[in-house]
């Protein structure tokens, strides 16, 4: 993944929501590579046994983009299951 796109992805997990890092973090990627690679990727780093409500609602996030509302709700409530009083959730 180019420098790039990582620190973007960073910034995400730090503050997980839509906006213009998200945008960013989109649009970098498309430069590089394709949707389908960020879906493969953002679902393994939420597969992962290590993942934050973070990583979940980034996915959330590339969902709701995507226009997959149902896959986005799911991602938004393992995020809710993980960090019940998470805010952002």
């Amino acid at each position: 993944m180019p420098a790039e796109v990582v620190r973007y992805h960073e910034m995400l997990l730090r503050r997980p929501q839509a906006g213009v890092v998200f945008d960013r973090f989109y649009d970098t990627w498309l430069g590089q590579g394709s949707a389908e690679e960020m879906k493969t990727f953002l679902e393994k780093r939420a597969a992962e046994a290590a993942a934050k409500a973070s990583d979940h609602l980034v996915l959330a996030l590339y969902f709701f983009r995507r226009g997959e509302d149902e896959a986005a709700l799911k991602a938004y409530s393992r995020a809710l299951e993980l960090e019940p009083n998470n805010a952002t959730a």
